[in-house]
């Protein structure tokens, strides 16, 4: 365990073979979030060029229970913000994050400051973490768990009839 940030990285794994891939995964002390907790991060980078990264985020939700969201983006921590945006069922552009390092008598923490763009609404929220990735994570589930409350997906998103029938069980 990383003692300044809480984590349990698993390290990277580069295939030998082929050098083409890095893995980062970390087991996240939990994190709390309004009604969500962070409990795991994998990010699959890789160095061929035109290729994104692959984020995978898992949380828990008081309501929803475990869930986890997938994404790419241009970098690590894009990948990792999408993926959470992706578990709420948004579209979100961060348009501005700034860290700033708290020192302390104690391992440093970071402060990281988010203003993400959602349907054409800035929203801001700050989170602070021994990591940056773990804090900016932090961030993004307070904006989003502010624009989505309860956990819920968006009320636009709703099961096809198809779906709800095969739920209910055949009519009789």
């Amino acid at each position: 365990m990383d003692v300044r940030t809480g984590a349990h990285p698993r390290g990277r794994h580069v295939n030998e073979k082929q050098k083409t891939r890095a893995r980062s995964d970390w087991l996240v002390t939990p994190v709390r979030a309004g009604s969500w907790t962070l409990s795991r991060i994998e990010i699959l980078s890789t160095v061929k060029p035109g290729k994104w990264p692959v984020a995978r985020v898992d949380l828990q939700h008081d309501r929803r229970g475990h869930v986890f969201g997938i994404a790419t983006g241009a970098g690590g921590l894009d990948a990792a913000l999408n993926a959470v945006a992706d578990i709420f069922g948004k579209d979100a552009d961060v348009i501005h994050l700034a860290t700033h390092l708290r020192p302390s008598p104690e391992p440093a923490r970071t402060l990281v400051s988010l203003r993400v763009r959602v349907e054409g609404e800035d929203h801001e929220s700050e989170a602070v973490g021994g990591d940056l990735i773990i804090a900016a994570i932090t961030a993004m589930l307070k904006v989003m768990d502010s624009i989505v409350p309860d956990g819920g997906r968006p009320s636009s998103v709703s099961p096809c009839s198809a779906c709800l029938e095969t739920l209910a069980g055949p009519a009789t």
